[in-house]
């Protein structure tokens, strides 16, 4: 069995191991094309999605990687619009919720405006549906009314509120409960996702972890709560979901990750 390799942070709320190259000049204000109703834009959408896109990455992701879902039949129990809420361990977690988790339902990506910039890979993210934390008020204001209509449709949306990548991280970071008021204010479930690791088997047993995604049971608003307070309730509950999930369906750690304090350890 391999080692779990070491590594330091000092921030679990902002530091990040993904290491991409991203543009950072892009800024996204309210002129990004969140969710277009242009007919010409919705059948270019729909090409790249489903006949470009999604066939490529679910070979990617399911035979290549070997990512497999548990429970996600509890996904195809939801009438309404939901999102979904799970831990950020690997930029694949882009892919995760559009070609494994509700391939048979449209699914949105909240992300870093970053997501669109990374070389190489942006025209990828938006034709999957990237819906970027803006820079400006203005844009702020288009994207939740974007959201809404997502949501008012029928599809879903995906959210990672860690917001940044901790390769094969077996634990838990705090989620924002700011994250939560896309389900409060739009009266849909907040569904756990936990992105988990097992060791492999037989001839694989010395390759990296598989990725393993556990589906939870969807948790609803409650209707006496304002919009603030179920948006409370639902980060609680859903990250105490996550962190069930994980701590029940992990393996072992690729990599333990230590809080390095400054001034520390030699530091300056």
């Amino acid at each position: 069995m391999e080692n779990a390799k070491i590594r330091y942070y000092y921030d679990e709320r902002n530091d990040d191991f993904c290491h991409t190259k991203t543009n950072k000049e892009v800024i996204v204000n309210e002129n990004y094309n969140y969710y277009s109703k242009n007919i010409f834009f919705k059948m270019f959408s729909f090409v790249t999605y489903y006949l470009v896109a999604f066939p490529i990455l679910y070979l990617y992701c399911y035979f290549i990687k070997g990512i497999r879902v548990k429970n996600r039949k509890k996904l195809k129990s939801i009438k309404t619009g939901a999102v979904l809420y799970g831990n950020h361990t690997s930029i694949i977690d882009a892919y995760i919720g559009p070609v494994l988790l509700t391939p048979f339902r449209r699914c949105y990506i909240v992300g870093n405006k970053d997501a669109v910039s990374i070389k190489g890979i942006s025209l990828l993210v938006r034709s999957l549906g990237c819906l970027p934390v803006p820079d400006t008020t203005k844009g702020l204001i288009k994207m939740n009314k974007s959201v809404s209509s997502i949501l008012k449709d029928g599809k879903m949306i995906m959210i990672y509120p860690e917001a940044h990548i901790w390769h094969y991280y077996t634990g838990l970071r705090p989620f924002p409960e700011t994250s939560f008021r896309f389900a409060a204010s739009n009266n849909v479930p907040a569904v756990p996702i936990a992105v988990t690791y097992q060791h492999r088997k037989g001839f694989f047993k010395n390759h990296k972890p598989r990725m393993i995604v556990y589906v939870g049971e969807p948790i609803y608003g409650k209707s006496e709560l304002t919009v603030k307070e179920n948006a409370s309730y639902l980060c609680s509950k859903t990250h105490k979901a996550v962190s069930d999930l994980l701590n029940k369906n992990n393996g072992f750690p690729r990599y333990t990750y230590i809080k390095k304090y400054k001034n520390s350890l030699g530091d300056n």
